[in-house]
């Protein structure tokens, strides 16, 4: 939802586009990606039938940009110069693989990894041969990085400047612990798929909206396994946790 246009622009004005590589299938609009989703949707018991829904629903949002197929990296710790301006580039993957902010002085421009009204998602990512990419620690590691810096002014990819930032981070880091602890509460000693503790938790929600509650499940059920509060079962192709002894 941020790079809809980069193409457009590249094509209208001759403008060079920076981003970082690791979010280059999105740039070029690899199918492996939806693949890759479609497959770990079944293996967490979402029915067949979601899969059509949320293939489309991807689909559609793919009709709103063209291909970006060529950019300049962006690599962590890089400066930039705009006027009189240095912009230090920061690495912040979790909602996205190649996610990134610009920091300035005691300003920096988060993107998604820092709203003010709303949580950013730690989007299901996936290697080239689609093993799954934990997200959710990626995301509390930038949001700790960003609390390191202490900015004071916060310009996030949606809504207004706000800041300080310190008291936003700390809100969203105690977000995900509260989070992390409903999703304990709901394991049992029956192993249960990670779609039915979605849908427990966010029962009406349309298929993209699934994606995005199922991406947080996931997450704060990584966490669980990682910490050995729950534990991950693998039989026929199906995952399912339950909680550990």
């Amino acid at each position: 939802d941020h790079f809809g246009l980069a193409a457009t622009l590249v094509a209208e004005t001759g403008a060079t586009v920076y981003a970082h590589p690791d979010d280059t299938p999105k740039f070029t609009g690899e199918r492996a990606f939806v693949d890759h989703l479609l497959i770990f949707f079944r293996q967490h018991g979402a029915p067949a039938s979601l899969g059509p829904l949320v293939y489309e629903a991807l689909r559609s949002m793919r009709r709103l940009l063209d291909p970006l197929l060529s950019f300049e990296p962006l690599t962590d710790g890089m400066r930039l110069t705009s006027g009189k301006v240095e912009l230090t580039v920061l690495h912040t993957p979790g909602h996205s693989a190649g996610h990134i902010c610009l920091s300035a002085e005691s300003r920096v421009i988060a993107g998604d990894v820092l709203l003010e009204e709303i949580s950013p998602n730690p989007l299901l990512e996936f290697t080239p041969d689609g093993k799954r990419i934990r997200t959710l620690p990626l995301l509390l590691g930038s949001l700790r990085r960003l609390l390191d810096l202490n900015p004071a002014q916060i310009f996030p990819g949606h809504g207004e400047p706000f800041g300080p930032a310190a008291p936003r981070i700390l809100r969203m880091l105690e977000h995900h612990v509260e989070r992390r602890e409903q999703i304990a509460a709901l394991l049992t000693d029956t192993p249960q798929q990670a779609f039915d503790l979605a849908r427990l938790l966010f029962p009406n929600v349309d298929p993209l909206n699934r994606l995005l509650t199922l991406s947080e499940v996931i997450g704060h059920l990584d966490l669980l396994v990682a910490d050995g509060r729950a534990l991950e079962i693998t039989e026929g192709g199906r995952a399912a946790y339950r909680r550990s002894d």
